[in-house]
């Protein structure tokens, strides 16, 4: 679809929304534009869900992880698969 039409679409869309709905698009197009990756995981949109008791153990088990140095930076991943 051509820029001009996603614009109009975009307009549309947004015509329809609520207060509530259009800060919603607000922050996620705030997230898409101009972050990092790093900066959108950091402010996430919104987690409405709680953790649970399996979501509990796997951060417990990363951070033994980081710990014991049984990390790799996505730099190192790419240049052991030939990508960089």
């Amino acid at each position: 679809m051509a820029e001009d039409k996603l614009r109009e679409e975009v307009k549309l869309l947004t015509k329809a929304m609520n207060a509530k709905e259009l800060e919603k698009a607000i922050n996620y197009l705030q997230s898409i534009v101009g972050k990092t990756m790093e900066e959108a995981l950091t402010n996430p949109l919104y987690d409405d869900e709680e953790l649970t008791e399996e979501d509990k153990a796997a951060i417990a088990q990363g951070k033994e992880d980081i710990k014991a140095g049984k990390i790799h930076s996505l730099d190192e991943i790419k240049r052991q698969l030939g990508d960089l």
